[in-house]
């Protein structure tokens, strides 16, 4: 595994991420927030092309947050939106200006429904859950809450001080 550090965003990027990808969810990137300054503390932040339709999709993982209630709500992908691309022409030349835009989806809604069975998924919602099982798989491999658990105080320590530095 490769990692390099975000410094701007103090992301920790996922360079092996070919091993996350299924037959259908082409990840294409992944980075976790493992700093404690980091405003995705405790998230991983990713994107995928679904094969089938050539479509891109962002998500947020969540793996661990500071003062979670429950172990049950750790490693769940928590959101995900269809990235839209569209080509503008520039006037008076015959290249293009690249534009996207985020755009709420129903893409593998019941993938999120946790009391579902897998056997009874089909399209989109199966291929969705396939893609975060192999996220939890990963996340559970590289030990990832463990890590965050051992920051949950310097976390908190973090977030007071500059709550207070504002006040």
């Amino acid at each position: 595994m490769i990692i390099r550090k975000e410094k701007k965003l103090r992301l920790t990027e996922i360079t092996d991420i070919d091993k996350l990808s299924t037959n259908k969810c082409q990840v294409i990137y992944m980075a976790i927030g493992l700093d404690i300054q980091s405003a995705q503390y405790g998230e991983i932040l990713g994107s995928f092309i679904y094969k089938p339709t050539n479509e891109v999709y962002q998500f947020r993982f969540h793996v661990h947050g500071p003062k979670q209630l429950y172990a049950s709500l750790s490693n769940q992908m928590t959101n995900i939106e269809q990235v839209i691309f569209e080509k503008i022409p520039i006037p008076g030349s015959e290249e293009t200006f690249l534009d996207f835009k985020i755009a709420y989806t129903d893409f593998g809604r019941m993938a999120f429904w946790k009391a579902t069975p897998k056997s009874t998924l089909t399209g989109t919602h199966y291929d969705l859950h396939t893609l975060i099982t192999n996220i939890q798989a990963y996340s559970r491999k590289q030990k990832y809450c463990y890590a965050l658990r051992k920051t949950d105080a310097k976390r908190l320590a973090y977030l007071d001080s500059t709550a207070n530095a504002k006040s």
